[in-house]
C-alpha cells in the first residue's frame, strides 16, 4: 500500500462514476453480431499467438545462485 497521503479529487471521482453508470458497454455478443464471420476470422488470424510458458521441473532444475563475496 502507498504510505503517502494522496489528494482525491471528489468532483472527478463523481464524474467517472457517472460516466461508468451511464455508459452502455458492448458485450462480446454485440461485437460478434456486428462483424461478419470472414472479418472475425481475419482479425483472429492476425492476432499474435500467446507466449507459451514453460514451468521449471522443480527446485533441482534451477541453477544455483552465485556465492556472495
Amino acid at each position: 500500500m502507498n504510505d503517502h497521503p494522496q489528494h482525491v479529487d471528489l468532483v472527478t471521482l463523481e464524474e467517472v462514476q457517472r460516466l461508468l453508470r451511464d455508459t452502455e458497454f458492448a458485450t462480446a455478443d454485440d461485437l460478434r453480431a456486428s462483424v461478419s464471420p470472414a472479418d472475425l476470422a481475419r482479425v483472429v488470424d492476425a492476432a499474435p499467438a500467446p507466449a507459451s510458458r514453460v514451468e521449471p521441473a522443480g527446485a533441482d532444475a534451477l541453477a544455483p545462485l552465485p556465492r556472495r563475496r
